[in-house]
């Protein structure tokens, strides 16, 4: 291919080029689950118990009277002091 040179008109403005608009990058939120590692909750089939570990939304939980379990956090409350 021949590269060929076009006359640019006096007076005329050069040609620009714009950059593309790049789309965001989506902000990763990661769950911070409301609570922490000592705290008693209470589960509607299982009873009272302890956080033993959290993990994101999953708690690991010591209950009074059916052991230790692995419990979605919107499945328990916390009970009040």
């Amino acid at each position: 291919m021949a590269v060929t040179s076009r006359k640019i008109a006096p007076g005329a403005k050069p040609k620009v080029s714009r950059a593309k608009k790049v789309p965001a990058q989506p902000v990763v939120m990661e769950y911070v689950s409301p609570f922490t590692v000592g705290n008693r909750v209470t589960h509607a089939s299982f009873g009272d118990g302890e956080v033993a570990e959290v993990s994101k939304n999953q708690l690991a939980i010591s209950f009074d009277n059916v052991g230790d379990k692995v419990i979605l956090d919107s499945f328990v409350k916390l009970q009040k002091s």
